[in-house]
């Protein structure tokens, strides 16, 4: 079920004429369907997977990878529906990140993993891409390389430590 879901998820996010092509006409909703699955329910998720294949540059948008099916293919690869899959930098669970992170910034920010770029100054492809949580991604910003970051992860894995901690006296 879940490759299946997947794949629903990256056609979905390729868009409507994608999907007509693939489902013989149908609707997003039919196809949702067939999987036995609420088009409500998985809606805002289609969304926000579509969002993240494009990104501000100087005020212009534009595709990550220079084209949405690499971006989907690569993000489907990596990331998870059942929350598992982990930060690249500190290794906290997305589903764990959370569960921890109380941010006003939600549903925006911090409760996904995030596509984060190793190099800023290099673009966005496979090579120079990883997911990291909320508090990775905005720690290391867009003005430190990789290397310069690492050195910051044990501050950042004792953080979420203490928050796991909070939440078991609570």
């Amino acid at each position: 079920m879940m490759n299946e879901m997947k794949k629903f998820l990256f056609e979905a996010a390729m868009g409507y004429d994608y999907c007509k092509s693939c489902h013989k006409g149908s609707t997003m909703e039919e196809m949702l369907s067939e999987y036995g699955l609420s088009y409500q329910k998985y809606l805002p998720e289609i969304t926000r997977i579509q969002r993240l294949c494009t990104y501000n540059e100087n005020g212009n948008k534009k595709i990550r990878f220079g084209n949405k099916k690499d971006f989907l293919e690569w993000y489907l690869k990596k990331w998870s529906l059942d929350g598992s899959a982990v930060c690249e930098y500190c290794g906290i669970s997305e589903k764990e990140c959370n569960e921890l992170l109380n941010t006003q910034r939600k549903p925006t920010r911090g409760s996904h993993l995030e596509v984060e770029r190793r190099e800023p100054n290099r673009d966005y492809d496979s090579k120079n891409c990883i997911l990291a949580c909320y508090v990775c991604n905005n720690t290391k910003s867009d003005f430190m390389s990789e290397e310069e970051f690492r050195v910051l992860i044990p501050g950042i894995q004792a953080f979420w430590k203490s928050q796991r901690n909070k939440k078991k006296q609570n």
